[in-house]
């Protein structure tokens, strides 16, 4: 090999385009509970980056976007059982209202037991269920006061 392609760069400035082959193909999907569990759809989050990243930087950009987000800080505000409480009410499932168990076989009925109103859940919860009026006020009174604009 002589001195001349000895020096010569082996690499461009261009980026490397990724192959568009590398893509996995969904089986047939009947149910849309299936379709949101962990396997279609991280095969349908990988497909999509693919197709955004014609290039290997834009692949690598989309990836480090991916998982530089930063979490809510409060979601890890407090005490770790306040913040289990927390997000089983923002995510509307295993929670111990009757509305969540009745959904999950736990529970006959999702009607309140303080109330009989027809569904025990999170709205009703906090806004409504007139057994908890007077926490609820304490409540709204406590975060009015923290002039949050």
């Amino acid at each position: 090999m002589d001195d001349a392609r000895r020096r010569t760069p082996t690499h461009s400035n261009r980026s490397p385009e990724l192959p568009h082959n590398n893509k996995f193909i969904l089986p047939h999907i009947k149910t849309t509970s299936y379709m949101e569990s962990f396997l279609p759809s991280t095969t349908k989050l990988w497909n999509d980056v693919i197709k955004r990243s014609p290039t290997l930087s834009s692949f690598k950009k989309h990836l480090n976007d991916f998982f530089s987000k930063t979490p809510n800080e409060l979601y890890h505000f407090g005490a770790r059982r306040c913040n289990k409480i927390h997000c089983q009410l923002r995510r509307n499932y295993s929670s111990d209202l009757y509305k969540d168990l009745f959904d999950h076989y736990l529970s006959d009925s999702p009607a309140c037991r303080n109330c009989n109103c027809k569904t025990e859940d999170s709205y009703h919860y906090i806004f409504i269920c007139p057994a908890y009026t007077t926490i609820r006020e304490v409540l709204f009174e406590n975060i009015f006061n923290l002039h949050i604009n």
